[in-house]
């Protein structure tokens, strides 16, 4: 095993972007694991022979940061794969993966929010 990790993943029959959608809410949860010849997540098994592109998108939002895999197969099968931000899948090299950073909040934004809720908190209980 080169990686795994816990995730949300769904298949369509389209390439799709990466984006917040209905797609998320019915995703099968499962582990997902990447071995030397093939990636298996929960019903789905992906020979890595078959896929022709893949795509690791990091993001990052106001209370969490992770990534999102995104498979396209010579079959015409499209997967995307929502996780925790692993290192385990840079780098590792079975899989070779087109890095991309997706959208995310400015840093100044986050921090930000975060000294206004501390503050509202502070004052709420004092």
């Amino acid at each position: 095993m080169l990686a795994s990790d816990a995730c949300k993943g769904f298949v369509s029959n389209r390439d799709k972007a990466v984006k917040q959608g209905a797609d998320w809410v019915t995703a099968q949860r499962a582990t997902l694991l990447l071995t030397d010849k093939r990636i298996v997540c929960g019903k789905w098994e992906i020979p890595l022979d078959i896929i022709v592109e893949a795509h690791l998108i990091t993001f990052s939002s106001l209370f969490s940061s992770g990534q999102v895999l995104k498979i396209g197969t010579a079959e015409g099968d499209f997967y995307q794969f929502g996780m925790e931000k692993n290192p385990e899948w840079t780098r590792q090299a079975a899989l070779p993966l087109t890095l991309e950073k997706g959208p995310s909040i400015h840093p100044l934004v986050k921090t930000l929010f975060w000294v206004i809720l501390l503050g509202y908190l502070i004052y709420s209980f004092f």
